[in-house]
């Protein structure tokens, strides 16, 4: 994705966890992936739009209920999601 759309598109993290270091990784990444209770301030911190994630990780259980995320794609590999533009 990186190769594909920057820089129209940024991405927030990918598999390069040796990029990013041990505090990101703990402290923003993972409390997000994980669903910890502070997961939306997580994507909102870093204006997250876009989440690829596969469809078991745990995030994908609380975005489903999100009413400002909604699906827009998924397989057996993945399920992308779209934060939807708030109307402030």
């Amino acid at each position: 994705m990186i190769w594909r759309l920057y820089p129209q598109a940024r991405v927030f993290i990918d598999g390069r966890a040796d990029v990013y270091g041990d505090t990101f990784i703990e402290e923003v990444y993972l409390r997000a992936y994980r669903a910890s209770a502070d997961w939306r301030a997580r994507l909102e911190q870093y204006d997250v739009r876009f989440v690829l994630l596969e469809p078991d990780a745990p995030l994908v259980a609380q975005l489903e209920r999100a009413n400002e995320w909604r699906r827009i794609y998924a397989d057996a590999q993945a399920v992308l999601f779209e934060r939807i533009p708030s109307s402030r």
